[in-house]
């Protein structure tokens, strides 16, 4: 008789990939090209607040970075516009200008 074999170790769990950061840049174009006004909003910090209207922020994540941004939704950015928010802020989030000339349902 065979000594029993040891106990196998359990399996290692599935390693997940971490999804891609969103490409807020091409969506911004893409939103654009469909003659939605965009606008970068802020980028939210782990703590509290965003990284560009500071601790005090009600909004982290959604409040636009661009302070004309009202004007936007009447008056939507070009693309050279679009591409220099993204310069400036590579990481800012994407909105869309509501009101105005642009009716989403």
């Amino acid at each position: 008789m065979s000594a029993p074999s040891p106990a196998r170790p359990p399996a290692p769990a599935a390693i997940v990939p971490a999804p891609a950061a969103p490409d807020c840049l091409a969506a911004a174009l893409a939103c654009a090209g469909l003659g939605w006004p965009v606008v970068p909003l802020c980028r939210p910090r782990p703590g509290g607040g965003c990284a560009d209207h500071g601790p005090k922020c009600g909004k982290p994540g959604k409040a636009p970075i661009v302070r004309d941004w009202p004007t936007l939704a009447d008056r939507p950015a070009g693309e050279t516009t679009i591409r220099g928010w993204w310069r400036a802020w590579p990481t800012a989030n994407l909105g869309i200008v509501c009101g105005g000339r642009l009716r989403l349902a």
